[in-house]
């Protein structure tokens, strides 16, 4: 749709509206159509490798890929801070891969994919439905990956090598930019490093110093900064994150206290901070503190999940209501839509929530004078960006909804903003 909006086709209003009342349907439909042709996909390497080793393989794919997200990609983007040019990725992730993962790790990855739920929109099903679909139980075996890949891939380094241009050629602008944007931290560390020896500096400024250090030196360097940071800021959740995530990784107990203190201040850092806590008792020996730490991270990450599914979806099935932000939010949003004359009017109306208690969820639904202006999104963007991140604002379309309009009408709902009421004040002519 978003192609079809900005292209100069001819002749496309022919099929715009039908598009515009179809795709919605089109896309529920299909993704469960796409979730089913995993359990097909499932059932055929069942066959050819026995249920127990493609079991095996789901599971290991769920946790090589949490374990790359969490240790090999940070790395290798770091690396952006001493060399220019981007390294040759696969190789280096063929022989990360081929390390076996630590059973406390594993057991948290696993753990973890295995309480996840579908999403509606997921074209993938869950690891637990394909599991049962496949009549197997949760086993991660460390060992599956290496050996198919020297049972099926015996040209590996031809895969490698082509891989690894292609991604020299996708990343290699962006890695340039990643590279010049350390060596301004490299300046923007040393301003700050003078300037602390001579003023007290700001908390962000004592933040920024502390993840500078960390980002360009280690760890280890930084701890005393981010413990100077707590003691002037003790509120200051990221602080006492960072502390509990490099004590823990040392074996030391006080990291409990920094990482239980973080989470009472930020309960979005309770997923994060629990695996620290489960990787530290596990390494300690002590499983039964530990499985409570993966059971509440657990709990958390799927309350986040539903939370996020909350803010970011629109069904049917959600409830409602003809209720604004205040008369400053107003303001802001007003005036970012005067910017722009293709936009006709726009409702506000607020959507309930199970999950999501700390904050409302506002629906912006903006018509434009001309079904077919161009850059909608862009100036839908400018929208959002104007409005404050004290609630979630969602900034859509009334078409790309299709019983948006019947809601609207339904509630009574006045518009907060029209364009020829506007014009109209300010005793302009106008032709629509």
């Amino acid at each position: 749709m978003e192609q079809l909006e900005e292209g100069q086709a001819r002749g496309k209003f022919l099929f715009h509206g039908f598009l515009r009342l179809y795709a919605p349907y089109f896309n529920a439909y299909t993704f469960v159509l796409a979730r089913a042709n995993e359990f097909d996909a499932d059932r055929c390497s069942a066959k050819i490798v026995g249920e127990k080793y493609a079991a095996s393989a789901l599971i290991s794919l769920n946790v090589k890929g949490a374990h790359l997200n969490d240790e090999f990609w940070p790395n290798m983007f770091k690396r952006a801070s001493e060399q220019i040019e981007a390294p040759d990725v696969y190789e280096q992730m063929l022989k990360f891969l081929d390390e076996p993962v630590q059973k406390s790790e594993a057991d948290f990855y696993c753990r973890v994919a295995l309480h996840r739920n579908t999403n509606p929109l997921d074209t993938h099903p869950s690891l637990s439905e394909r599991l049962k679909a496949l009549n197997e139980e949760a086993e991660y075996d460390d060992g599956t990956a290496e050996r198919s890949s020297q049972s099926y891939l015996s040209n590996v380094a031809e895969f490698i090598e082509f891989f690894d241009k292609q991604w020299r050629a996708d990343i290699g602008p962006e890695w340039k930019k990643r590279y010049l944007h350390y060596q301004n931290l490299q300046d923007t560390l040393s301003t700050l490093e003078k300037a602390k020896s001579t003023r007290q500096l700001t908390v962000d400024e004592s933040l920024q110093l502390a993840n500078m250090i960390e980002d360009l030196k280690s760890s280890e360097e930084a701890l005393p900064y981010f413990q100077d940071l707590v003691m002037h800021e003790p509120s200051l959740a990221t602080a006492h994150f960072a502390i509990g995530r490099i004590m823990a990784k040392k074996g030391r107990r006080e990291a409990v206290e920094h990482l239980e203190y973080c989470m009472k201040l930020d309960t979005a850092s309770v997923p994060h901070a629990c695996r620290v806590l489960f990787l530290y008792y596990m390494h300690i020996g002590n499983k039964a503190y530990a499985s409570e730490y993966l059971d509440k991270a657990v709990a958390a990450s799927e309350l986040q999940a539903h939370q996020n599914r909350e803010s970011s979806t629109l069904i049917s099935k959600d409830v409602l209501v003809g209720e604004e932000p205040s008369e400053e939010v107003l303001g802001l949003i007003r005036d970012e839509m005067n910017n722009h004359p293709t936009i006709e009017r726009a409702h506000i109306l607020r959507k309930t929530t199970t999950y999501t208690v700390d904050k409302h969820i506002y629906l912006v639904i903006v018509e434009f004078s001309n079904q077919h202006t161009q850059q909608k999104q862009q100036i839908l963007q400018r929208i959002a960006d104007a409005s404050p991140n004290i609630d979630e604002y969602q900034i859509m379309e009334i078409n790309t909804v299709t019983w948006l309009r019947s809601s609207i009408k339904k509630l009574k709902v006045s518009p907060i903003y029209e364009r020829t009421a506007i014009l109209k004040k300010k005793g302009t002519q106008i032709s629509v």
